[in-house]
């Protein structure tokens, strides 16, 4: 959404994508699909900034255009870094309760990470299609976690747990960082609480306080 908003303002409107999967076939290394400079939207600080300066109008244009190469160049590196996130995200759909439950079943091969699996596919696939067929009695705000974890601690009528490898397959997934929003939030802790006050902590005490 943040990308499409980015690209919006100064990409010709036929151009711009439409749905996720038509994200990475936007081309803008192509000059054509660009807006003339006068009809790109800066927003408005700029223009009251360049009304405010009172400048002329060769040195108005000359900044549009640098603006321009930024937003252009911000675009690149926001796009160059969404194709493999896109695919997983759409992929960890599969874990999703209401697909999960529902009776048409998602196929296995639209799930980027199942390549990840080191058991049996067959029997994961099987196991699928058999998590359907059991009354969970959730409500519709039921989380994905939630929801695996109900599916984790199910058992047969021999006592033994159903569906554990699937469930684990799927908690598994589920955990993994799809960007590095939190080992950043991380990096902001650890200067928060090992401040210049604080610079002697022993990283035993870092570790705690951070877990905290």
């Amino acid at each position: 959404m943040c990308f499409c908003s980015l690209v919006s303002s100064f990409v010709i409107p036929s151009y711009i994508p439409r749905s996720d999967e038509d994200i990475v076939s936007l081309d803008l290394n192509d000059a054509s699909v660009f807006l003339p400079l006068a009809a790109i939207d800066f927003g408005a600080v700029f223009y009251s900034w360049i009304q405010n300066m009172m400048l002329d109008g060769t040195v108005i244009q000359e900044v549009k255009h640098h603006c321009m190469g930024f937003l252009v160049e911000a675009a690149k590196q926001i796009l160059h870094r969404l194709p493999e996130n896109i695919r997983l995200w759409k992929s960890l759909s599969f874990f999703r309760p209401a697909a999960v439950l529902s009776q048409v079943r998602q196929p296995h091969s639209s799930l980027e990470l199942v390549n990840l699996y080191r058991g049996d596919l067959g029997l994961l696939h099987t196991k699928h299609r058999m998590v359907s067929l059991v009354q969970w009695n959730t409500n519709e705000d039921i989380t994905e976690q939630e929801l695996w974890q109900k599916v984790y601690q199910y058992k047969d009528a021999s006592g033994e747990r159903a569906f554990e490898e699937l469930a684990l397959f799927a908690l598994s997934m589920l955990s993994l960082p799809l960007s590095n929003a939190d080992v950043e939030r991380a990096f902001s802790q650890v200067n928060i609480i090992k401040s210049k006050l604080q610079n002697c902590m022993a990283n035993k005490t870092l570790a705690g306080l951070l877990h905290v």
